[in-house]
């Protein structure tokens, strides 16, 4: 117990305080965890690139299902 608080302790004053927790979690518990850095400028475009993506397969998945039904009506 001791030893997970020194290394938690250790954590905490690192310059990747989330990455080097959930190291500490992972060896000594053998259970991973995933820890995204919410601040970092390539994960927030990353996150508003994927937002846009979604938005256009959807407005795609509206045009195809208009055509469906156009088609349907012999209008396709």
């Amino acid at each position: 117990m001791n030893k997970l608080l020194i290394c938690l302790l250790g954590a905490l004053i690192s310059t990747n305080q989330a990455l080097a927790s959930s190291n500490v979690i992972q060896q000594n518990t053998n259970i991973p965890i995933s820890i995204t850095n919410s601040n970092a400028p390539a994960e927030t475009e990353l996150e508003q690139l994927m937002a846009k993506d979604d938005a256009a397969q959807a407005e795609v998945a509206k045009w195809i299902q208009d055509n469906n039904g156009f088609a349907a009506q012999g209008r396709g």
